[in-house]
């Protein structure tokens, strides 16, 4: 077997980054093309801990929160048809807050990650098993 050479050019660098990863800056590219080929390859693989990056305020409900959302989803018989459509209008219309909120979450969470082809491979199985949002 033939042994491949750990020399490579800055293009094949950003080009590996942009197809594992996100990209990154002329700054970035430069950096990951010091590593060499190998050691780039063998740190896009490397399994490491995700540093901790908070999550939105409404991924972690206390018990209030949660009580209220159960009483908006409840239908109290005195709820006229007219009020209980509101309400129905209020709980999707904070559900899609949420996806947003959500959406912008796990884009930060892209744009900032220590592991790209990590985040990079999450993307290609969200679209692969895609979900509502």
């Amino acid at each position: 077997m033939a042994k491949i050479s750990n020399h490579w050019t800055i293009y094949e660098a950003a080009h590996l980054l942009n197809r594992a990863g996100f990209g990154g800056c002329p700054s970035e590219a430069e950096a990951f093309h010091g590593r060499g080929r190998h050691d780039a390859v063998a740190w896009l693989l490397e399994a490491r801990e995700q540093r901790e990056y908070p999550q939105p305020a409404w991924a972690n409900p206390d018990d209030e929160q949660l009580a209220a959302l159960e009483n908006l989803r409840k239908r109290s018989p005195s709820l006229s048809a007219e009020e209980a459509a509101e309400k129905r209008r209020e709980i999707f219309k904070e559900r899609r807050r949420q996806g947003l909120s959500l959406l912008g979450w796990w884009v930060e969470r892209m744009r900032v990650t220590e592991a790209p082809l990590q985040e990079k491979m999450t993307v290609f199985w969200h679209d692969h098993f895609p979900s509502s949002i």
